[in-house]
């Protein structure tokens, strides 16, 4: 019988969000042109394209997500749209630079820009 092992040599550490230092100078996330557009390009819109909610159409999903009770701006991992965007069993799986755009997004606010 063989057995498997890890060899540590090819281990990693998974990468790690980190959130923007809001108290030094960053790159604000705009919602309408960068996550907004995020929703159709992951399909999300072939289900929450205005029967289901959250609408997630780029000229419904802000007002969708913000009043619906959505985003949690508290924690953006409590965020209802970040916990089904992880959900391996809801839609697709996104790239992690996406993700963290829309984490960021969340910790500074969630503005409407």
């Amino acid at each position: 019988m063989v057995g498997l092992t890890a060899c540590e040599k090819y281990s990693y550490d998974p990468p790690v969000y980190v959130p923007p230092d809001t108290t030094q100078p960053y790159d604000p996330v705009s919602y309408s042109q960068q996550i907004a557009p995020l929703f159709p390009a992951y399909n999300c819109t072939g289900c929450h394209g205005g029967a289901i909610a959250p609408d997630l159409r780029e000229s419904e999903s802000y007002e969708s997500l913000t009043e619906g009770g959505y985003i949690n701006v508290d924690s953006y991992r409590e965020s209802a749209v970040v916990i089904k965007i992880e959900d391996p069993g809801h839609g697709g799986t996104w790239k992690t630079k996406d993700l963290w755009l829309l984490f960021d997004w969340i910790y500074i606010g969630a503005p409407d820009n």
